[in-house]
């Protein structure tokens, strides 16, 4: 029931026409106007322009998202997550293979033997945590002595001038070849 059915029966007949339509103009405006006061009010409160047509431009500014923005957003840190634990795989590999490596550079010049260093490379891997070089190739050294270069594994038939670690027949091959290559000249 409206405005107008509840005042119509002190209205004259012949009236009637023109006050339903000047309250219909009066309730019109009234919701006009309090309808942009509510619209004014919410794209304060929520960030969205509710005078604007267009969906998109309404919420460009605003702090609402699409769902199919959030979607692909959320699709999109999936991977990128997937993506930092390879990542992160990939550089503990590489820490894991530069501290072997520094262990083996380590080892060499405390006089391992270099073709053997594939067999004590297992021994690296299965390290204790927080085991610095040093230990390490003490570790190495006391598990397999056999392996180093030193005293005992020296040339007795070296010359003073030649290498202790190299065995005859290392030197015996050098001295040919230093002999052919001044033959050569």
């Amino acid at each position: 029931m409206d405005l107008f059915e509840i005042v119509s029966s002190f209205i004259p007949d012949e009236q009637k026409a023109d006050i339903k339509a000047k309250i219909d103009g009066q309730v019109e405006l009234i919701v006009k106007n309090n309808e942009k006061v509510v619209k004014k009010d919410i794209s304060k409160k929520y960030g969205v322009n509710f005078f604007e047509e267009d969906l998109d431009k309404a919420f460009s500014d605003s702090l609402f998202v699409k769902k199919e923005v959030v979607e692909t957003t959320r699709q999109e840190n999936e991977r990128i997550k997937q993506e930092l634990a390879e990542k992160a795989k990939e550089v503990e590999t590489y820490k894991e293979e530069s501290l072997i490596n520094k262990v083996t550079i380590r080892l060499v010049k405390e006089g391992f033997k270099e073709e053997r260093l594939n067999l004590v490379k297992p021994l690296l891997k299965d390290a204790k945590e927080n085991e610095t070089i040093e230990e390490k190739v003490l570790r190495v050294k006391q598990e397999v002595p056999e392996l180093f270069q030193g005293s005992k594994d020296a040339n007795p038939y070296h010359n003073s001038g030649s290498d202790p670690k190299k065995t005859g027949m290392e030197e015996y091959f050098e001295k040919r070849r230093e002999q052919m290559s001044k033959l050569n000249k």
